[in-house]
């Protein structure tokens, strides 16, 4: 562990020095000076293909198979292709302390709790270990008996990659995303950042943002020289109204983190510059991150000042009345650990916080916890851990749901992620999805020409409430028929009806049965034969999503569907098949209520 330490402190000096170097080699060769030199600056990446071509040559040689375990320890999100490597090191019994602790850490990032713990132990039992490295291998072995557990109850997630649009070959991180999903704004470590500088595998970071624009999002740009320098610049947190935006930076000659605010107006169209959070930021630590109410009078930041209980803690200030900061006061036990806690954030309903910790009920790395407080902050709920895959044995600092609660964002380590980690949007499937209320309109040919003027649909009765309408339309919709020409009387519209009074009582008896007298006459004269079956199929799956029989009095449905992509078929007898393709959107192009029309034309 002491090279690892090494590696550490390299790393750091990189990236206080700000000194670039050159990128991995076009082709790598097989060198193993030149993968000696990679390892020395933390760039394993570029290492690990050196080391690769000399193992297909020598795989048994234990230097190569130590060398190549340990540059994917080095390599977030790859600690678990270590396996295979520390594993020989182990059967030869030709193994370090390091050796066998990555093997150990490589083990628990591969879900691999058991032997994780199984191998933690050997090594405490060969090595017998310092204190400090006692404590480290301790808290690895409870991280692996606490997924254990967590893994058994899996929540039911699917999780979407933003695309090779969004996500690069380097690390994407900490998304927020309006709650329209209109906007995206994230830390990128990629090659186009504004200093340029190599950090290990990647970049010193930047803010980009993207517009959702049609289908997709727009290509990411950088937030510009206002947000982003030669140094370390990373997006810090935000308020649950997405009005707020923190960063967090080591430029302007800071020798530490500080934090720095922007606010949008309502109208407003871009963030205005950042302004250091005097007050909040100190001379002697680090702040990383922080969050601030919809109200902006009160914020949650993280900081390793002194008085905390350990590492990074969440402490929270108030705004005074002459617009200052108070003196930031400690979370307390209930949220903060000897660990490291951070990337807090203000849920919706403004009574709770999302918040980071490497502390608690923990799975390994950091998790993502929730939280509730009492309305003077002076009581907390104990911290949930947010559950399986959100939470994973990799650092899961941060997510942004949205207000519904069935979508979020986060950056996550997958099989499918294109770099070092990539964004992701992730859909909660057991909760329930946004959606869009169908109306579709049936005509013919003949009665559209008879009856273009004369016409009435539903949506004409001032109908405004559409909790009420929801509930009227699934009672309208139960008296299907199986033909058009079957009239509706006055008694299936009795105020008196169980199943229909509440609504009719909100939408005027009277203008409804003088709206269906209408319609069944219009029906009587132009279509005397016809009725009309409407199939709806999911068009990624093929799977039928339900079938409906056009109501009598308007010639049409009305039905309930989730975002997606569906192929419409009506049929009706004397009339030609009608098939159509439709789109239900979601993010900033959702609408609640949509109107269709389709016209049948009549066989002849």
């Amino acid at each position: 562990m002491i090279k690892r330490i090494f590696f550490i402190t390299a790393s750091i000096f990189l990236l206080n020095s700000h000194i670039g170097f050159s990128q991995c080699m076009e082709k790598p060769t097989g060198n193993k000076k030149i993968a000696k030199n990679y390892v020395t600056f933390g760039q394993f990446t570029c290492a690990l293909q050196e080391y690769l071509i000399l193992y297909q040559q020598k795989p048994d040689k234990p230097y190569l198979n130590r060398a190549i375990a340990e540059c994917y320890a080095g390599i977030p999100g790859q600690e678990k292709n270590g396996v295979k490597y520390g594993e020989f090191l182990l059967t030869e019994k030709k193994f370090t302390p390091e050796d066998l602790w990555i093997l150990t850490g490589a083990y628990h990032k591969n879900h691999q709790f058991k032997k994780s713990i199984a191998t933690a132990k050997l090594y405490i039992e060969e090595f017998k270990p310092t204190e400090f490295e006692l404590e480290a291998v301790q808290k690895l072995i409870t991280n692996c008996e606490n997924a254990l557990e967590i893994v058994k109850f899996p929540l039911n997630v699917k999780f979407e990659n933003l695309g090779k649009r969004i996500n690069s070959r380097w690390g994407e991180l900490n998304p927020m995303v309006a709650n329209d999903e209109g906007k995206l704004i994230f830390t990128t470590t990629r090659k186009t950042v504004m200093g340029g500088y190599t950090f290990g595998n990647a970049f010193l970071s930047d803010i980009f943002t993207s517009k959702f624009k049609g289908k997709k999002y727009s290509k990411p740009r950088s937030l510009g020289s206002m947000f982003n320098s030669i140094d370390i610049d990373e997006y810090a947190g935000s308020a649950a109204n997405s009005r707020y935006l923190f960063i967090s930076t080591d430029s302007e000659g800071f020798q530490i983190f500080n934090l720095k605010m922007s606010y949008l107006k309502p109208r407003g169209r871009s963030w205005p510059k950042p302004l250091n959070l005097t007050g909040i930021n100190s001379n002697n630590s680090n702040e990383k991150s922080a969050t601030i109410n919809n109200e902006g009078n009160i914020i949650i930041f993280s900081s390793d000042r002194e008085g905390g209980q350990g590492g990074y803690d969440l402490w929270l200030s108030r705004k005074l009345p002459d617009g200052n900061w108070g003196e930031p006061v400690n979370l307390g036990p209930e949220i903060n650990t000897i660990y490291n806690e951070t990337f807090a954030m203000f849920n919706d309903d403004q009574d709770g916080i999302l918040f980071a910790s490497e502390g608690h009920l923990n799975m390994g790395g950091y998790d993502i916890f929730e939280s509730s407080f009492s309305n003077d902050f002076t009581t907390w709920s104990a911290p949930k851990n947010l559950g399986y895959p959100v939470n994973t044995t990799h650092d899961d600092i941060s997510i942004k749901f949205l207000q519904d609660k069935r979508l979020a964002y986060k950056s996550d380590y997958r099989d499918d992620s294109y770099g070092l980690s990539d964004l992701y949007r992730l859909v909660f499937l057991d909760s329930t999805p946004q959606l869009s209320v169908l109306n579709i309109k049936l005509k013919t040919d003949e009665l559209t020409k008879r009856n273009r003027d004369s016409l009435t649909t539903l949506r004409d009765l001032s109908l405004s409430d559409l909790d009420s309408l929801r509930s009227l339309l699934t009672s309208l919709d139960s008296l299907s028929s199986d033909s058009l020409n079957t009239e509706i009387t006055e008694a299936e519209f009795d105020s008196s009806s169980t199943t229909l009074s509440d609504s009719i009582v909100a939408y005027r008896i009277d203008s409804i049965l003088q709206f269906i007298e209408t319609q069944n006459t219009l029906i009587r004269q132009a279509n005397p034969n016809c009725y009309a079956e409407i199939q709806i199929t999911n068009s990624d799956t093929e799977e039928e999503y339900g079938r409906y029989k056009s109501n009598a009095y308007r010639g049409g449905v009305f039905m309930i569907l989730e975002p997606g992509k569906y192929d419409l078929s009506v049929s009706a007898e004397g009339y030609y098949p009608l098939n159509k393709s439709l789109v239900i959107y979601d993010k900033n192009r959702f609408k609640e209520i949509i109107n269709i029309d389709y016209t049948l034309r009549k066989r002849h």
